[in-house]
């Protein structure tokens, strides 16, 4: 699993229909597959890509990985 303070730290945003939040032009979670609502929010990953908050959270209790790129995030010690 990825660790829970690099997790804690990473980038959050409000989704906006109307601003581009995203470094991509995806409108969805690629975990869940839902649309993002209008003021959802979102985690950004140092690599540019976005999820909902409580997907990426979640992936990231089995995995240390962007689920698009396989950017690698550091491991939980111990």
């Amino acid at each position: 699993p990825a660790s829970k303070v690099v997790v804690g730290s990473l980038s959050r945003k409000v989704y906006d229909t109307e601003d581009k939040v995203l470094s991509s032009d995806s409108t969805r979670c690629v975990i869940c597959l839902e649309e993002f609502k209008n003021r959802e929010r979102l985690v950004i990953l140092p690599c540019g890509h976005g999820f909902d908050e409580r997907c990426i959270v979640y992936w990231f209790e089995t995995s240390h990985v962007c689920p698009l790129c396989r950017f690698e995030l550091p491991c939980e010690d111990g």
